[in-house]
């Protein structure tokens, strides 16, 4: 290099520019790579013929999922489930790892202790204990991996079927618990002094969830259908509202209380360290306790609380964005995904790192999704990483940049 092209190249109108260039590349690099992080990657659709369904050899593919749980394990697609095979069979098994290595049945239809034709949900599932019922007032307690054993309510429940149950703080001597017989719904506690009915349980309410919000209450939801004299209430096409109620254990009593109503029914209800959230198509309550509770509008099909106390909702059909409540700060906002999803969702379940909604596709074929939560925080902490680097960065290139243009304009030599 001469010495006219070493004066060029250090000349003040060469510098400036120099550092001029630099700055716009660095504005592009760095506004691709925030948008690079602006969606969120960790969703996949698993379809009956997708490849991904192969590679995990999911024991439930092919089969109708009557439910599901998942739970945390070393391989992240473990649970429990009762499924329908093709030839109507039905089965309760647990999977803990990909092929039928990691399938353990627990029951079959005309095999074991317990009569699996009459399984038609998982009651409850926290620390790898969950528990069934087979029968009318019978309760079986399973450990996954080792043995069961059930508790029997005959005298008391009589030909009651159970259609939920609730422990407090996994303590299994005091429970909630909903049963039906015919077309009426019952609320129960059970507790080290007994089992006891809820008296004023409103009768004209259809009883279908519970989950505790304290050792000693219980939030529980169900439907009412208002009489016909009310109107525009159809015997045709009767109306049915959602019903949110609080239940409390005191002494050796049973006291409910009916704290909200809706238009709407509710399709999900999730308890967790910090609360309880209970939602229905039009709107959600976060529940932080009995007293009191944070309401939103948002319209979803299925709602699923996160370990981060996230709750994510999910609508019916193709979806580019999911909308998300965090409820340590009580805020919405919405997150792009990293494509088109389309899901009727029908059953869903967290672990520590992943989030499950099963349903169905557009072509009414059995389908899920999982959402990896692994990928939500680095995507939070990433791009605000991202952005606080394209800050700094920028905001001190700015300066020299003007100081270039300073010297520029002197015509200093640097």
């Amino acid at each position: 290099m001469n010495g006219s092209d070493q004066e060029a190249l250090t000349s003040p109108d060469a510098s400036m520019w120099r550092g001029f260039y630099f700055f716009i590349g660095f504005v592009i690099i760095g506004g691709f790579a925030i948008q690079a992080t602006s969606s969120f990657p960790g969703l996949q659709q698993y379809n009956q013929n997708s490849p991904l369904i192969s590679e995990l050899d999911l024991a439930f593919v092919g089969s109708e999922i009557i439910d599901i749980e998942y739970y945390d394990s070393d391989w992240e697609h473990s649970h429990i489930a009762i499924i329908e095979n093709s030839i109507g069979e039905r089965i309760l098994y647990d999977q803990s790892d990909s092929g039928t290595e990691g399938v353990s049945l627990i029951a079959r239809t005309g095999m074991g202790t317990i009569n699996a034709d009459n399984l038609t949900t998982i009651l409850e599932f926290k620390d790898d204990i969950f528990w069934i019922s087979d029968a009318p007032g019978k309760l079986t307690r399973v450990e996954l991996g080792e043995s069961f054993t059930t508790v029997s309510f005959d005298d008391e429940l009589g030909i009651s079927n159970f259609v939920d149950i609730s422990l407090s703080s996994n303590d299994e001597n005091k429970m909630l618990l909903l049963t039906r017989q015919g077309s009426n719904s019952e609320v129960w506690g059970s507790s080290s002094q007994g089992l006891m009915k809820v008296e004023n349980d409103h009768t004209g309410v259809n009883w279908l969830n519970a989950e505790p919000i304290s050792p000693n209450h219980w939030l529980i939801t169900g439907i009412s259908t208002p009489s016909f004299s009310e109107s525009g209430n159809s015997p045709a096409t009767p109306t049915q509202r959602g019903v949110i109620a609080i239940v409390t254990f005191e002494d050796s009593n049973l006291f409910i209380e009916i704290i909200e109503t809706t238009d709407t029914t509710v399709h999900s209800i999730e308890s967790f360290s910090q609360g309880v959230v209970v939602s229905t198509e039009d709107q959600f309550w976060y529940f932080e306790n009995k007293d009191e509770f944070h309401t939103h509008e948002i319209i979803s099909a299925k709602s699923q609380i996160d370990s981060d106390g996230i709750v994510w909702f999910f609508s019916e059909g193709e979806f580019e964005f999911l909308q998300r409540y965090d409820t340590s700060t009580d805020s919405l906002d919405v997150v792009e995904t990293s494509g088109t999803f389309n899901l009727y969702p029908i059953f869903s379940s967290a672990t520590e790192t992943h989030v499950y909604i099963h349903g169905t596709d557009g072509l009414g074929e059995d389908s899920f999704i999982s959402m990896d939560l692994t990928y939500a925080k680095s995507l939070q902490s990433g791009r605000g990483f991202l952005n606080w680097a394209f800050m700094m960065g920028g905001s001190a290139m700015l300066v020299i940049l003007g100081m270039f243009t300073l010297r520029g304009i002197s015509g200093e030599e640097f």
